[in-house]
């Protein structure tokens, strides 16, 4: 019964080197493999552009909060791109107006500032009706905002509801 529990550990203790090996072989070639997978890179550089513009927004109008992104992209093309924000206080319709317009600016002036976006760009110029902004309104207490207050402001198709 001993000499079975002995096998059985050293059994145990191979599996675990095994294992180990087996791991550090499949991250080494999955980290190879994302060096030269340009969607990876790609998709790196449009969340880095985001996220710059919603800390420069963020910056500038301390009452929005990011709360996330998206977009849609094709064939390592941007159809369009996605940012939403949760605002930390009642704002009324032109307050909306102004946040969604500002963050417009930021954002546009963020994907071109970076020359390796230009390559990236489904349409040329990239303007506002390629662009999504959402803000959520809560209250200072973080509740959502509910009529008669407005609670929702979106950029979608180049329009503002």
């Amino acid at each position: 019964m001993m000499k079975l529990n002995v096998i059985n550990f050293h059994m145990g203790y191979k599996m675990r080197i095994y294992l180990v090996l087996f791991l550090m072989f499949t991250t080494l070639q999955s980290c190879i493999g994302r060096s030269e997978n340009s969607m990876h890179q790609f998709e790196y550089l449009v969340n880095s552009v985001t996220r710059n513009s919603a800390k420069k927004i963020e910056k500038e109008m301390p009452i929005l909060e990011f709360s996330g992104m998206g977009g849609s992209m094709k064939d390592d093309v941007i159809n369009f791109e996605t940012i939403v924000f949760t605002v930390k206080k009642i704002i009324n319709k032109e307050e909306g107006i102004k946040a969604i317009s500002r963050a417009i600016e930021i954002y546009l002036k963020e994907i071109y500032s970076d020359k390796r976006m230009e390559n990236y760009l489904k349409e040329h110029p990239f303007t506002y009706k390629n662009l999504n902004i959402k803000l959520f309104v809560h209250d200072e207490e973080d509740n959502k905002a509910y009529h008669p207050s407005i609670g929702f402001f979106r950029l979608r198709d180049g329009m503002i509801s």
